[in-house]
């Protein structure tokens, strides 16, 4: 008989699947391992749910989602009616200890998420532009840089460099800013969010091929800034922002290089994801309709990316917590 580690392992996949089809699987499978006495699937059941409602655009009703605004750690908006006594039949620590582990707390954001190369790509909408913006302080000032580290990217003529915090910035000879790239964490655990005016008007945001390399491009009529995120390996990503044209922008973004593709860790994932499944559902004459479908579209995945992960590989080689606290009896509690 399968085990409940087999399914919280599974439901572990789905949780990082990227949809919202995705995190309800991994609800229910991490319930079904809960109700086969794996302890730590319990948190994670918590979890699941937590992040199909944030993807959704509402409060998460435990409080175990997180989010990264200005390089600072946000807790998303938690639903004010849970109380800490629910939290602990999941094994979800008391918010006040959520809330120790961030800076503040970001709303839920209604708009859809775009999803490329696994990692969340948000517009948040802030409103109305200030009116005025203060200075700001306790921010390293611009330093001049002969030229940055590692390959030089392409750049318009003229352009002077200088480093701003992680960033690094090209301006042009008139003083007017052109662009600026910045490493940063980016995986499926570390989404990305924009912030947005409403002077800036409605924003576009299209997946595109940057190179080989899936990248989220934002655009609006109303203004001529451009926002560009790619991701660079399992945990980190690159972001580029100009005002400079399209053409240009992404000629800059390519010529960044490739970084560590992320498409290792989408193969490791997906091959995980075969290998659980075939555990789940050995055998085609104990799987129901819906089994097989699923069983069918993880094999294409399966397939699919080992031939993308192949590939790359080969371009390469030419040149270039889970929470682990005691849970009362499961039979004891309810669902979330």
């Amino acid at each position: 008989m399968v085990d409940g580690p087999d399914h919280y392992h599974a439901a572990m996949v789905f949780q990082h699947g990227g949809s919202a089809e995705s995190y309800r699987r991994a609800r229910e499978l991490a319930l079904r391992a809960a109700d086969l006495g794996h302890r730590p699937a319990r948190w994670l059941a918590a979890a699941a749910l937590d992040r199909l409602l944030v993807h959704e655009g509402r409060r998460q009703r435990y409080g175990t989602q997180y989010r990264t605004w200005g390089g600072e750690r946000m807790l998303v908006e938690v639903d004010p009616s849970t109380t800490d006594r629910e939290r602990a039949e999941w094994d979800v620590p008391p918010l006040a200890e959520a809330r120790a582990r961030a800076v503040g707390t970001l709303p839920p954001d209604p708009t859809p998420p775009v999803v490329v190369d696994g990692v969340e790509v948000r517009i948040y909408r802030m409103g109305p532009a200030p009116g005025r913006v203060p200075p700001a302080s306790g921010l390293p000032a611009p330093e001049p840089l002969a030229d940055v580290p590692g390959p030089r990217p392409w750049l318009p003529d003229g352009v002077r460099l200088l480093r701003a915090g992680d960033g690094i910035t090209a301006v042009a000879s008139s003083g007017a800013w052109s662009v600026t790239w910045v490493s940063r964490p980016m995986s499926e655990e570390e989404p990305v969010t924009i912030g947005w005016t409403d002077d800036q008007g409605t924003p576009r945001t299209e997946v595109i091929d940057l190179g080989g390399v899936p990248a989220a491009l934002v655009e609006s009529d109303a203004t001529d800034v451009r926002w560009l995120v790619r991701r660079a390996g399992p945990e980190r990503g690159r972001m580029v922002i100009g005002s400079l044209p399209r053409e240009d922008l992404l000629r800059v973004a390519a010529s960044l290089g490739r970084g560590r593709p992320a498409s290792q860790h989408s193969y490791l994932t997906s091959m995980q994801l075969g290998a659980l499944l075939r555990r789940l559902w050995p055998g085609r004459a104990g799987r129901s309709a819906s089994e097989q479908t699923r069983y069918d579209e993880a094999s294409r995945l399966e397939e699919t990316t080992q031939s993308h992960y192949r590939s790359v590989t080969e371009s390469d080689a030419r040149g270039r917590s889970t929470n682990d606290a005691g849970p009362p009896p499961v039979s004891s509690r309810k669902r979330p």
